[in-house]
C-alpha cells in the first residue's frame, strides 16, 4: 500500500450493491483484520469512513474479492486524506454550540430491508 496512489473518496460506487454482488471468497481472517483496524481508526481519528466501515463490516463472516477491494479503496482513501484533521476551538466572543443532524435511511437494504 506504501506506493498506491491516493483516492478522493472512501468507497467507489454503490457499496449496497458491492456487498450483495456474487464474488470469489476472500481470507476471512485478514478481511476481520482490517474492518478491525478501520473501525479502531474511525472511532478515535477519522469519523468520515464510519458509514463505509460499516456497510463492510456486514461482510465480516463471508467476505468477497470484491469486498476486499473496497477495504484496499478506503485504505489508499485514508493514505490520501492522512493530513486532514478536525479541529475544534473555542471562540472566545460568542457562547458555541456544537451541533449534529444524521440523516439514516433503514430500509434501505435490498437484501434484508433493514
Amino acid at each position: 500500500m506504501n506506493d498506491s496512489r491516493g483516492v478522493k473518496t472512501p468507497c467507489n460506487g454503490n457499496l449496497s450493491d458491492m456487498i450483495e454482488e456474487e464474488a470469489p471468497e476472500f481470507d476471512k481472517h485478514s478481511f476481520q483484520q482490517a474492518i478491525g483496524f478501520l473501525n479502531y481508526l474511525a472511532q478515535h481519528t477519522c469519523p468520515n469512513i464510519l458509514f463505509t466501515i460499516n456497510q463492510l463490516a456486514r461482510c465480516i463472516t463471508n467476505p468477497t474479492i470484491i469486498q476486499w477491494r473496497a477495504v484496499k479503496h478506503l485504505l489508499r482513501y485514508i493514505k490520501n486524506t492522512s493530513m486532514l484533521g478536525i479541529m475544534y476551538t473555542k471562540c472566545e466572543e460568542t457562547e458555541s454550540i456544537l451541533q449534529g443532524w444524521a440523516d439514516a435511511d433503514y430500509a434501505n437494504s435490498k437484501k434484508d430491508q433493514k
